[in-house]
């Protein structure tokens, strides 16, 4: 299994390429997943993770949101409670 990435400092740059056009969640996959999002981007992943809450899905999940200003990040409050019905990794800093 490949080990998980490294928490990043907000000074550290981040380069991705990710999907263009749709994505889904691989519900027949043991691996871990990794979110990738940035502001209101996170809608769809949002719904990836709620899915996989529903479901009872047990993989780990790793979720890098960013964004420029603290009022993007809409959600987070249901994030934050999300998080306490759930074992996430520790943020970083």
């Amino acid at each position: 299994m490949a080990t998980p990435p490294r928490p990043h400092r907000k000074t550290d740059t981040l380069e991705f390429k990710g999907p263009l056009g749709s994505s889904f969640l691989r519900e027949d996959s043991r691996k871990p997943i990794i979110f990738v999002a940035g502001a209101t981007g996170f809608a769809p992943v949002k719904s990836m993770v709620e899915h996989a809450f529903h479901t009872g899905m047990k993989r780990r999940m790793y979720l890098y949101w960013g964004a420029r200003r603290l009022r993007d990040l809409y959600p987070a409050v249901q994030l934050a409670a999300a998080r306490r019905n759930r074992p996430w990794p520790s943020s970083a800093d």
